[in-house]
């Protein structure tokens, strides 16, 4: 017998799987995918209840949606509040700074001082800026209100909407007390108005268009005795006569054209001695400039 020939040694495979089979032949192998050597997380089991039946994914909570709703109409609510305070504090603002000047005007001084206590701005213009209650209170002569109401700290020099002071209110409607009040705060008598007259000027002009007639005359004297104290006020406080308003027209100038319009002889007499004293006037303050 011829020997049996000897196997070849041959370096065995590591052995491997492809499609679910084993193989030995390094030619079958491939490489793994990293990747799909992972196994997958498998998905956790349904949750069983006590009875042993699977349990169903929880439905929305409608006690959520409930609060969330909740939620929402507070916070429109609350706005809304809001909108409503600051609405009624507007108001309630106009309403005070409106019964001031109405008091103001009327020379109320206890509802004055009630509406100030209250909270009404004392230097709040009427509607178009036409007047504060200073303004008011002067030009009707109520000195207890101008006094009370620059306590208050009321602006002395507050202006209109046409540039009027309170001093130019006064002096407009030849109002002494108020004046004399007005001049002891230090109110400014050269400031002008839209038109360029000062407080001097305004009195002047006033009186030539429309005379006062509802003066409180001491008996014996006239408008032009009035009209007389107020310009010896105003020049004694360094009111200007030569100062032209927006028509070239000083107080002078102003004066002059009153005097034709008198037909009293004993109004004409004090209205030249008028001239005189702001002729006077002029020539000091010539000789100041």
């Amino acid at each position: 017998m011829s020997p049996s020939p000897e196997p070849s040694e041959k370096t065995p495979h590591p052995q491997g799987f492809k499609n679910g089979k084993p193989y030995e032949d390094s030619d079958d192998r491939i490489e793994a995918d990293p990747l799909q050597d992972e196994a997958p997380t498998p998905d956790p089991p349904p949750e069983e209840d006590s009875g042993g039946s699977t349990a169903s994914p929880p439905a929305s909570d409608p006690r959520r949606a409930v609060r969330r709703r909740r939620i929402i109409q507070n916070s429109i609510a609350v706005v809304f509040g809001l909108l409503l305070v600051m609405w009624l504090m507007t108001t309630t603002q106009a309403y005070l700074d409106y019964s001031l000047r109405n008091a103001a005007a009327d020379g109320d001084l206890k509802a004055l001082r009630s509406f100030i206590l209250a909270g009404a701005e004392v230097n709040g213009l009427s509607s178009g800026g036409r007047e504060s209650p200073l303004h008011l209170a002067a030009a009707n002569g109520h000195v207890a209100l101008v006094e009370e109401l620059l306590e208050s700290e009321a602006s002395v020099d507050a202006r209109t909407s046409n540039g009027n002071t309170a001093l130019i209110e006064a002096a407009s409607g030849l109002r002494i007390a108020a004046l004399e009040v007005l001049l002891m705060r230090r109110a400014d008598p050269l400031l002008r108005n839209d038109n360029g007259d000062t407080a001097l000027s305004a009195a002047l002009v006033s009186f030539r268009n429309s005379p006062p007639t509802d003066l409180n005359l001491a008996q014996g004297d006239s408008a032009v005795d009035v009209l007389s104290e107020v310009v010896g006020l105003l020049l004694g406080h360094g009111a200007d006569p030569t100062l032209e308003n927006e028509q070239g027209e000083t107080a002078l100038d102003l004066a002059q054209t009153v005097l034709p319009t008198l037909t009293d002889p004993t109004e004409r007499t004090k209205m030249q001695e008028l001239i005189k004293r702001l002729q006077g006037g002029s020539s000091h303050s010539s000789q100041n400039r």
